[in-house]
C-alpha cells in the first residue's frame, strides 16, 4: 500500500504480510470471496490491537462484535466514532462471508478492499504512539517475495 504507516504495520509481523499479499492475489487472479476473507482478518488484527492499547487488555477471547461495543463506548467518550461506522461495516461483511452460500463478486471484492485498507490506515495511526520509534525498528526489513518468485 501507498500509505506509509500502514505499510510499516504489515512488514512487522509475518502473517500481516502473509494476509497481504494473498489477499491481493486472490483479487488479482479471480478468487474475490477468499480475497476478501484475507482482507477480513486483516482487519480483524488491526481492531483487537487497537482494543488492546484503548482498553489495556488482551482480547484473543473476543468477538470482533465484543471488541466493537466496548470500543464503542471508549469512543463515544472521544468523539471519534467515524471509524466504528466504517469497522461495522465491515463487520457485517464478514459475518456474509462467513456463510458458506455468499460468494463475492470481483467488484464487491475490490469495492471491500478499498474500504478495508481505508480502515486499516485509520487504526493504523491510532495504533502508532511513535512512527519514528517503529521505522527505526523497521528499517531493514521489506515485504518479503511473492509467491510467484
Amino acid at each position: 500500500p501507498g500509505d506509509e504507516h500502514l505499510r510499516l504495520w504489515l512488514i512487522s509481523d509475518e502473517n500481516r504480510v502473509a494476509e497481504f499479499r494473498e489477499g491481493l492475489w486472490n483479487l488479482i487472479y479471480g478468487s474475490p470471496t477468499a480475497a476478501g476473507l484475507l482482507f477480513m482478518r486483516l482487519c480483524e488484527r488491526a481492531i483487537k490491537e487497537l482494543y488492546k492499547k484503548v482498553a489495556g487488555t488482551d482480547p484473543t477471547r473476543m468477538t470482533w462484535g465484543q471488541v466493537l461495543d466496548d470500543l464503542e463506548r471508549h469512543y463515544t467518550e472521544s468523539n471519534n466514532a467515524e471509524i466504528l461506522s466504517l469497522l461495522r461495516y465491515l463487520k457485517e461483511w464478514r459475518n456474509k462471508l462467513a456463510h458458506p452460500e455468499k460468494l463475492l463478486t470481483q467488484e464487491e471484492a475490490e469495492d471491500l478492499y478499498v474500504m478495508a485498507m481505508r480502515a486499516l490506515k485509520t487504526v493504523v495511526k491510532q495504533l502508532q504512539t511513535s512512527s519514528a520509534s517503529l521505522r527505526t525498528q523497521l528499517t531493514t526489513r521489506c515485504l518479503p517475495p511473492s509467491p510467484a518468485q
